[in-house]
């Protein structure tokens, strides 16, 4: 029964590596901050914010979803003894949402970055971008530690 609730609450721990709710917030907290913001460029910066809050929208509900198949994976997994197949699954889960982090966020975001760091008038921009970029790399470091469980 121990090893239940152990098993249960490192279930909860790992789905919650998934939770990119945090991610959410910061990058509307962007969003927001940005909207305040006098500089050139920031029509596209904008844009450009706008694109990664639709997208970040759909990964977080790919990644509700996927907290809950897991969920009921390692119930299964605990009812049979055989905890391969949530192994397979989070190398899987892994495998996506840092692809996806990396493509869809990281790179714009360090590109973006490259190209605004010279221009006048962005200290401020730039701190809140930083602050987005770090959110999104603790995830990414985050979600890599997921598949290092053991169950």
């Amino acid at each position: 029964m121990l090893q239940q609730e152990r098993r249960q609450e490192l279930l909860e721990a790992v789905a919650a590596l998934f939770d990119l709710a945090g991610v959410q917030d910061e990058l509307n907290r962007f969003r927001d901050e940005l909207s305040q913001r006098m500089f050139r460029d920031k029509a596209d910066a904008e844009t450009m914010t706008d694109d990664m809050v639709v997208k970040m929208n759909v990964l977080q509900n790919v990644a509700q979803r996927f907290q809950e198949q897991l969920r009921r994976m390692v119930q299964e997994a605990i009812a049979q003894n055989d905890f391969q197949p949530v192994y397979d699954r989070l190398q899987t889960a892994r495998a996506y949402f840092s692809t996806r982090l990396r493509d869809d966020y990281q790179s714009l975001l360090e590109d973006h970055y490259e190209i605004m760091k010279d221009r006048p008038r962005v200290k401020k921009y730039l701190g809140d971008l930083q602050a987005l970029r770090e959110a999104i790399e603790q995830t990414y470091t985050d979600i890599q530690r997921a598949a290092d469980v053991v169950f």
